[in-house]
């Protein structure tokens, strides 16, 4: 719902009236920091079977993992460079993009 230029009308509120709006604020780098190390943690925990064991030199990185990656996601989020355009609309991250990485 992007306010009306180009092709695009005003939505009335005879139509959003239908709806229910919410609004979730994004996440702070402490909750997501604390959200992904769990998960890495999980990961790296029942990895350690006979089958498939991780080397302790990587299962240390874990937090340095996890933040790197929040970094990238941070710094991705705010670059002026990689901002979404018609003919690259696939410039659009999110949560999901950072749960991939895990």
């Amino acid at each position: 719902m992007l306010p009306p230029t180009g092709g695009r009308n005003a939505v009335t509120m005879r139509y959003l009236r239908h709806f229910c709006l919410l609004y979730a604020p994004p996440f702070e780098a402490e909750s997501l920091m604390k959200i992904f190390t769990a998960i890495v943690e999980w990961i790296f925990a029942s990895a350690n079977t006979p089958q498939l064991s991780v080397p302790t030199s990587i299962v240390k990185m874990g937090e340095t993992i996890v933040d790197t990656t929040i970094t990238l996601y941070n710094r991705i989020q705010t670059s002026k460079e990689l901002l979404p355009t018609p003919a690259k609309s696939h410039y659009i991250y999110n949560l999901r993009d950072i749960s991939k990485v895990f």
